[in-house]
C-alpha cells in the first residue's frame, strides 16, 4: 500500500514539474511574383491561412483565421541567396516557411496557462487554449487612432502594487500578463483584459492625454486604470 502510494505521488508531482513543449505554427498560401528586374528571381507572397497550436508535438487544435487576416499579405520573401563564393542561388520552396518570417506580428506570441494572444498587423486575437475557440477578436484601430512609437524601450505595469515589465524593440505594442490581468497595446489603443479573459477596458492613445514626452527624442506615455497603470518610455533616433 505504502509502495503504490509513494508511485502515485512520485507521478503526480513529475506531471505537475514536467517540462512542456508548446508553440504556434501558422499556415499560410504562397504565391510568386517574379522581379521585373531581374526575372531570375522574385518574390513568394504569403496569405495566413490558419493557426495550429502544439503541445509535446502533438498539434492540440487548428483554426482558421478570419477573414480580415487571410487578406492581408503577411510576408513577401525574396527568392535571391547570395552564396559563399559570391554567386546567387534561387531558395526552393522548402526553404522559404512562414514561420521564419513573422513581421506580420506586431510583437511575440503569448502562451499563458488558459489562454493564447497574437497580435498581427490587422487585429489582436484572445484564443481559449485548450480549445482554440476564439475569446475576442479586435481589429487593429490604428487609422482611427493616434500612434505611440519607440525605436528602444521599456513598459512598466503595475496592478495593486505587483509590477510587471519588458523590453520594446522598433515599437512600442506588447503583449503581458500582470497580476491575473491580459494587457495589449496595440500602438494606438490599450486593451486590459481581466481573469476570465474578457475585455474590462480600452483607452485610445492621446498625445495630449497619456502623451508625457520630456526633450528631443524620448517618449513617454501614462496610462492609469481603476486599479493599474501602465507606463511606456524610450527613444526615437530618427522621426
Amino acid at each position: 500500500m505504502a509502495r503504490s502510494l509513494c508511485i502515485l505521488l512520485i507521478a503526480c508531482f513529475g506531471e505537475l514539474y514536467a517540462q512542456h513543449t508548446e508553440k504556434l505554427e501558422w499556415k499560410a498560401d504562397r504565391s510568386y511574383a517574379v522581379n521585373q528586374y531581374d526575372t531570375a528571381f522574385g518574390f513568394h507572397q504569403f496569405h495566413l491561412r490558419a493557426l495550429s497550436y502544439t503541445r509535446d508535438q502533438r498539434i492540440a487544435w487548428t483554426i482558421t483565421l478570419p477573414e480580415r487576416m487571410q487578406r492581408y499579405i503577411a510576408a513577401s520573401v525574396y527568392d535571391k541567396s547570395v552564396l559563399d563564393d559570391g554567386t546567387f542561388r534561387k531558395a526552393s520552396p522548402d526553404e522559404i516557411d512562414i514561420n521564419d518570417h513573422k513581421e506580420f506580428l506586431k510583437c511575440p506570441e503569448l502562451i499563458l496557462d488558459h489562454a493564447i494572444a497574437v497580435a498581427d498587423q490587422t487585429s489582436f486575437l484572445l484564443l481559449d487554449k485548450k480549445r482554440g475557440t476564439i475569446l475576442a477578436d479586435l481589429p487593429d484601430e490604428i487609422a482611427a487612432a493616434e500612434n505611440f512609437y519607440v525605436d528602444s524601450g521599456r513598459y512598466e505595469i503595475t496592478v495593486n502594487k505587483i509590477a510587471c515589465a519588458g523590453t520594446l524593440q522598433h515599437g512600442a505594442e506588447f503583449i503581458a500578463p500582470c497580476a491575473g490581468y491580459l494587457f495589449h497595446f496595440s500602438g494606438s489603443v490599450l486593451y486590459v483584459f481581466d481573469r476570465k479573459n474578457k475585455l474590462i477596458a480600452k483607452t485610445a492613445y492621446s498625445a495630449k492625454s497619456q502623451g508625457k514626452s520630456k526633450g528631443a527624442g524620448y517618449m513617454k506615455a501614462v496610462f492609469n486604470g481603476k486599479n493599474y497603470s501602465i507606463v511606456i518610455t524610450g527613444r526615437v533616433y530618427l522621426r
